[in-house]
């Protein structure tokens, strides 16, 4: 089972996410601040991550660099999910490693599902 840890600071917004995921037979876990992500990835690995970028204590920008600098944690995909939709934070994102960068308003959970299931698809295809 494809596994997806949510990032998310709005219960809202990870609620919508964690349903339209649960539907498609994902197995969803949830955080809502940046800080403890790493360790949480250390001991529960999930096949991908969608990461806020505005988060309490840790931003999300943070997160992705630390990481992206662990090779235990560098493999996994991490899609940014932001309302942030300047070039700056863009640019920074897929320097530090992100394979996406989602502008919330701009696509809806269904399209974000499917961008996630191409994506992982893509990575498996990637190991054989």
């Amino acid at each position: 089972m494809k596994k997806i840890l949510i990032v998310e600071d709005d219960p809202s917004i990870s609620l919508l996410y964690q349903k339209a995921f649960t539907f498609e037979g994902f197995e969803v876990t949830t955080s809502f601040d940046g800080a403890g992500v790493y360790e949480q990835v250390l001991k529960t690995p999930p096949s991908i991550i969608l990461l806020d970028i505005i988060l309490p204590t840790v931003n999300g920008l943070q997160v992705l660099a630390k990481l992206k600098g662990d090779p235990t944690t560098a493999q996994i995909p991490v899609i940014m999910l932001s309302n942030l939709d300047g070039m700056k934070e863009i640019d920074e994102a897929i320097a530090l490693g992100a394979v996406k960068y989602i502008t919330k308003g701009n696509y809806e959970p269904a399209q974000v599902v499917a961008l996630v299931k191409k994506i992982l698809e893509n990575v498996t295809a990637g190991m054989q």
